[in-house]
């Protein structure tokens, strides 16, 4: 075991939600926390390139064994990539959702969401092959694996029925199901619905009234927005202060305690300028007032 090795934690695979029952009976997963080199990358995340920076990012952070990065399920990627935004953050580890308006008082409200408290719906069954109504056809369903991940459409539901059937060409297979079929596909496809439920109860802080919120945990939103010149001028004013090298290689969490001792070190600074800059104007007031000439008596 390398040096290495030792900065990687082990993930228990009963803890995702696949459980880790359709992998290799000897598959073993260990886990590291982010980097600056990683959030520089996770910086670059637009649109188009979303999925395929994620995963890179869990390639990266991740020790697959005894099973190959293709065969880790949709939903255990979407585990896997809180894991690192829960563990890899000193702040901002969770979800800050702004509601527009409450449905009872009408008033808008934030609430702020922490990962453990997403709930998890996890593998329990396969669900038995469909049989269309009107075609016949017999349908497969599976887990989604990373593989499908090549399955895009811009029908969210035609994406997700895509990941989850068994089929050589299954979006031109979607593409041409009678509407009956379709509706039925994708009925029995939601069932079988593994991973964090984004449906979420948020109380409403004025009237306290639980307003239900769909999120939607795209691979755009799963981290927090990096800009690439503020991490830059962030290590160079740590590096002004502290007098510390620092790598692309330090973990971003220590970078920001790192951050919050240089912002104490600059307010203690900045508190002790201005207790100087007080006394100078409170001697030279003094000098000032002892040097002016008195009233004469009359």
């Amino acid at each position: 075991m390398s040096s290495s090795d030792y900065n990687y934690l082990e993930i228990e695979l009963s803890e995702l939600p696949s459980r880790g029952l359709l992998y290799n009976k000897d598959a073993r997963i260990r886990g590291r926390f982010l980097t600056i080199r990683d959030i520089k990358l996770i910086a670059l995340i637009t649109e188009q390139n979303a999925s395929k920076i994620i995963n890179e990012i869990i390639r990266k952070c991740f020790i697959f064994e005894n099973f190959t990065i293709d065969d880790l399920f949709l939903c255990d990627r979407q585990y896997l990539a809180f894991w690192l935004r829960a563990n890899s953050f000193v702040r901002q580890n969770g979800y800050k959702i702004d509601i527009k308006k409450c449905k009872t008082c009408g008033v808008g409200f934030s609430a702020d969401v922490s990962l453990d408290s997403l709930e998890i719906t996890y593998l329990d069954y396969i669900p038995a092959p469909l049989t269309l109504p009107i075609s016949g056809d017999v349908v497969e369903i599976k887990l989604p694996k990373m593989s499908d991940l090549k399955y895009v459409d811009d029908d969210m539901d035609i994406q997700m029925i895509a990941r989850m059937i068994k089929n050589d060409d299954p979006l031109n297979y979607i593409y041409n199901l009678n509407a009956r079929d379709y509706v039925a596909l994708l009925e029995y496809c939601k069932k079988f619905n593994i991973g964090f439920n984004n449906v979420l109860q948020l109380e409403c802080s004025h009237c306290h009234f639980e307003n239900t919120v769909r999120i939607l945990f795209t691979d755009m939103a799963i981290f927090n927005s990096f800009n690439l010149m503020d991490i830059i001028n962030l290590t160079t004013r740590i590096t002004k202060y502290t007098n510390v090298h620092i790598s692309d290689d330090m973990s971003w969490a220590e970078l920001e305690m790192m951050q919050e001792v240089t912002n104490a070190m600059i307010k203690e600074e900045n508190d002790e300028a201005a207790k100087q800059e007080a006394k100078a104007k409170a001697k030279a007031a003094a000098m000032k007032s002892s040097h002016m000439p008195r009233a004469p008596h009359r």
